[in-house]
C-alpha cells in the first residue's frame, strides 16, 4: 500500500506544512490540511485486464486479481491494517500525543473508504466569486474528497481507489509516513480471485 496523495491533489500547490494552497483571482487564499493516509489503488474494468493494458499502468505489472467483493475486501483490509499499525507508521508530529498516551487508552483508528477516482481537467480550482465557497468546501470536506481525484489525462486508467484514514482516539486524523506498510493479504484470498494476463 501506498500513502503518496501526489497523484490526488486538485490544487495548485503543496506547501511544506503538507497543506494544498488554493488561490483565488483576487489574490485571496484557503488553506486545507493534507494529511497523508493509506490508499490502495486499483481499475476498474467491465472485460479481463490483459498484459499490454496492465503494463500501461506499470511495466512490472505481471499479474492480476480480480476483487471479487470490494466491501469485504475493505472492510478486511481495514481490520488487518489497524492490527499491523506501530507508531513507527505514524508522522513524527504524533509521536508525542502517542508517547504521553497511557497504554489503557490509546487506540488507533483505521477507517476504510472505496469509491471510483473522479477526472477532472485540472489540479487547480478557480474561485470567480464568494459564492462558489460552499461547493470549494463540500469538496474538500474532511479533507476525503482529494483521495478520489486525478487529473483527466489519466482517465484511461478507470481508477478505483481504497482510502485508509488512520485517527486517534477522537477520530482525528493521524498523518502516515510516506513509505508503503506491507500486511498479510492471507485473509483477501476469500474474495479475489487471479486473474491470466494474456
Amino acid at each position: 500500500m501506498d500513502n503518496s496523495l501526489s497523484e490526488a491533489l486538485t490544487c495548485g500547490s503543496v506547501t511544506s506544512d503538507g497543506s494544498v494552497l488554493v488561490t483565488a483571482k483576487k489574490g485571496a487564499s484557503i488553506r486545507f490540511n493534507i494529511d497523508n493516509c493509506y490508499a490502495f489503488c486499483v481499475a476498474s474494468l467491465d472485460h479481463e485486464p490483459t498484459l499490454e493494458e496492465a503494463k500501461k499502468f506499470d511495466p512490472a505489472y505481471d499479474s492480476a486479481y480480480e476483487i471479487l467483493n470490494p466491501i469485504a475486501f475493505n472492510k478486511i483490509t481495514t481490520d488487518v491494517l489497524a492490527q499491523s499499525l506501530a507508531i513507527r507508521h505514524i508522522s513524527p508530529q504524533h509521536h508525542k500525543t502517542l508517547i504521553e498516551t497511557p497504554l489503557s487508552e490509546m487506540t488507533i483508528n483505521v477507517q476504510g473508504i472505496n469509491r471510483s477516482v473522479i477526472y477532472m481537467p485540472s489540479r487547480c480550482i478557480r474561485i470567480s466569486s464568494v459564492n462558489e465557497f460552499p461547493e470549494l468546501v463540500k469538496i474538500f470536506h474532511g479533507g476525503l474528497a482529494r483521495i478520489f481525484i486525478k487529473l483527466q489525462k489519466d482517465n484511461y486508467q478507470c481508477e478505483y481507489r481504497f482510502a485508509f484514514i488512520v485517527a486517534d482516539k477522537n477520530g482525528k486524523q493521524m498523518k502516515v509516513k510516506k513509505d508503503p506498510i506491507l500486511i498479510s493479504s492471507g485473509s483477501l484470498q476469500s474474495v479475489c480471485r487471479n486473474v491470466e494476463l494474456i
